[in-house]
């Protein structure tokens, strides 16, 4: 019976692992068609309209399938959804060339995840990457940079990576609360949607990367991304320029993550069970 259910879990692991894959080549045919439009039109001729109809729904139901087909198995082997679900069952040879992949799956989970909670959440339809390729290009434009930098040269300090986190996590927070006000939404949801942009897809790669997420260890990030939130609310309330709002806002939460990071700098931790 036992051999059955282990067989019975890790069916429901690859069938959610063909469920991820699908949800990816649907996005990437529509991204692909596209471009491919746009080409057309460049050099004067007509557009193929090539696309995948109802893609929102479709990546929808099959995220939310393999969520449930996934669970079971991930709970019986005591891990999380990630992306070697089948890279790990390949031969060493193809798993080697799946590598530039999962760094681009990583990659785009990470510069799309908040923003895509937060379009759901504010009923924002189609969400922004598949309204527009762009983001989908510049998040796997950047990856591929990054890689062609560190085989040219050397691995980026750890440092540097959370510096170069400081500023995205400026711009991401700021774009993201200014994108819920628009929405007519109160005070404290654009904080919480600002904050949600801004953290949730480095969250989500760290799961699926089965580290301990930025947000949960000692430095601030959140709180940074608070501030930055209520500044730009704040003198927007004031009726300063745009650019004022918009640079003061980035400026505090990058002023406030470099501090931390330089500092080590933290919120009081408290322990509200005494487990002597």
């Amino acid at each position: 019976m036992r051999g059955f259910l282990d067989s019975l879990y890790r069916l429901g692991g690859y069938l959610s692992a063909l469920q991820l894959v699908l949800i990816m080549a649907m996005v990437v045919l529509q991204v692909l068609g596209r471009i491919l439009d746009k080409l057309l039109l460049a050099v004067g001729l007509n557009a193929l309209g090539l696309q995948v109809p109802g893609l929102a729904e479709l990546a929808g139901f099959l995220l939310l399938g393999a969520t449930f087909t996934g669970l079971a198995y991930t709970f019986s082997v005591g891990g999380h959804i990630r992306v070697d679900l089948v890279h790990r069952a390949l031969p060493d040879g193809v798993r080697r060339g799946l590598d530039l992949f999962g760094v681009l799956v990583m990659a785009i989970v990470t510069a799309l995840g908040g923003g895509t909670l937060r379009d759901l959440i504010l009923d924002n339809h189609p969400v922004s990457w598949i309204r527009d390729d762009t983001y989908i290009l510049i998040a796997s434009l950047a990856a591929l940079g990054t890689v062609a930098w560190v085989r040219m040269t050397r691995p980026i300090h750890e440092k540097g990576l959370l510096i170069a986190d400081a500023f995205g996590l400026a711009v991401f927070t700021v774009y993201g609360t200014e994108l819920a006000l628009q929405h007519g939404t109160p005070i404290s949801t654009a904080v919480i949607m600002g904050v949600m942009t801004g953290v949730v897809g480095g969250v989500i790669r760290d799961v699926l990367c089965n580290e301990i997420p930025l947000i949960f260890q000692k430095e601030i990030y959140a709180t940074a991304c608070i501030a930055g939130a209520l500044t730009f609310i704040a003198l927007r309330m004031l009726g300063t320029p745009h650019w004022v709002d918009t640079a003061a806002a980035m400026l505090v939460v990058l002023a406030s993550r470099l501090a931390a990071i330089h500092w080590h700098l933290g919120l009081p931790r408290f322990h509200l069970l005494d487990r002597h």
